[in-house]
């Protein structure tokens, strides 16, 4: 029994569970004071779960679309099934107001079109729903700052279907981002003998570049970090035709949704992650409404190139959290040291230098830091981390580090939580959608 309240379940604890099964609406047929609620057939059951962090939530098991629910769900299916007419089911899941149920501006019955069953609705939503369980559960690592991980974040079966559908490194547009222009004004720190006061606030105390009389021990100036005939790479946002890549649409749909941006949002509103002062931002944009209908996720997919150098940096205040999943075809990267680098400031400066991350203080000099963690190049891995005022992270790619193997072979799905408000696009002004929906089987 599934107590309703105003028309939807009630979700316990107010929190966003990682799978695929908040808010289900129902139909009500409205009597005399008396209001009928009917549950879809093709739910099987609903379930408590307790989740870390969180409160008691509703978890729905999704369906299948056969009308025994005595049949086993296998994934991924290895004959199509019968099932309805699509226009039979699309009246069935209609709304009192005569509206379908949103993924992104479709139904869940056409997910994948083109896989003639092998990945139909259910089986995708049965992998996105585990792989934000993966997410919710993994462990908050704290050193060098708040930052999870997960390893094979879905099944061999269904990242061999991604790979499958892997688009040809020839329907990305090349471009030039950050990473791939060859010089950068990096900022460099003096030693603490020659500061005033032993401080460097940065990038308040940053002048243009160094004299002799300056005391701020904080400048900025050129660095030369790989070929300038070497200016761009490749960038894959969103193919509006989800037959052709129907798998990695979905994909794209799951991350602008509702789920995942209010999952990683939760699991770093700690006062370790999110620093305060975007807290507090954020909750008065919100003015009193689930967090998660004011985020957005500017995301893409990118091949990044044989050239490709990120110096340390904290990320811009905008992005609320950052996340990546590699999806190379192989391990030939494994150990080729072109991941993403976690870093630390040297001891040298960690005493002496305040960051102040909501001035978008650019990024610093390699020689200032230690290498504390590198996160692989390898199939099927994911990662994320808020950004705040140490959170230093880049990335260091010379052609001698990519001989051999596939110089497409650095496949990345990256995005940026941020706020609808800020309006902050990392790609381009079309990089987020420009509703909040949840991803979700119900109806």
């Amino acid at each position: 029994m599934v107590k309703v309240e105003s028309n939807r379940v009630k979700r316990l604890g107010g929190s966003i569970f990682p799978g695929l099964g908040l808010e289900p609406k129902f139909g009500i047929l409205k009597g005399a004071g008396i209001f009928m609620l009917l549950i879809p057939i093709f739910w099987t059951s609903i379930h408590l779960l307790e989740v870390e962090q969180t409160n008691v939530v509703v978890v729905v098991d999704y369906p299948t679309q056969s009308h025994n629910s005595n049949s086993k769900q296998v994934c991924p299916r290895k004959k199509r099934e019968k099932s309805q007419d699509a226009s039979q089911l699309q009246k069935q899941q209609m709304h009192p107001d005569g509206a379908l149920p949103p993924i992104h501006e479709r139904t869940i019955f056409n997910v994948a079109p083109n896989y003639d069953g092998l990945w139909d609705d259910v089986c995708v939503h049965n992998e996105f729903k585990k792989a934000l369980e993966k997410i919710q559960i993994a462990e908050v690592k704290h050193e060098p700052f708040d930052h999870i991980y997960v390893q094979n974040l879905f099944s061999d079966e269904f990242y061999k279907a991604l790979m499958n559908e892997l688009p040809h490194h020839s329907m990305y547009a090349e471009s030039e981002y950050a990473g791939t222009k060859p010089t950068y004004d990096a900022i460099h720190l003096a030693e603490p003998s020659t500061t005033k006061n032993g401080r460097i606030v940065v990038p308040d105390d940053c002048v243009r570049k160094m004299r002799k009389t300056d005391t701020t021990g904080c400048w900025r100036d050129p660095v030369q970090l790989h070929s300038p005939r070497a200016t761009k790479g490749r960038t894959l946002t969103v193919d509006s035709d989800a037959t052709r890549y129907p798998l990695w649409t979905q994909m794209i749909r799951l991350a602008h949704s509702r789920n995942f941006t209010g999952l990683l949002y939760n699991k770093f509103a700690t006062g370790t992650g999110v620093p305060t002062y975007k807290m507090e931002q954020l909750e008065r944009q919100a003015k009193g409404v689930e967090m998660s209908t004011i985020l957005r996720n500017s995301a893409a997919l990118r091949i990044e190139p044989t050239s490709y150098h990120l110096t340390p940096h904290v990320d811009m205040h905008q992005k609320v959290v950052t996340w990546q999943y590699f999806h190379p075809e192989n391990t030939d990267l494994a150990n080729r040291k072109v991941g993403t680098r976690f870093y630390n400031l040297k001891p040298t400066f960690r005493d002496m230098v305040e960051m102040h991350d909501v001035d978008n203080p650019g990024w610093l000099d390699y020689s200032h830091f230690d290498l504390v963690k590198e996160h692989p190049v390898i199939p099927n891995y994911f990662f994320a981390f808020a950004p705040n005022n140490r959170s230093y992270h880049g990335a260091s790619i010379d052609p001698i580090q990519m001989e051999g193997v596939d110089h497409n072979a650095r496949r990345t799905f990256l995005g940026f939580v941020t706020s609808k408000e800020w309006n902050f696009h990392h790609f381009h002004k079309k990089d987020w959608a420009t509703r909040d929906y949840f991803y979700t089987a119900d109806v």
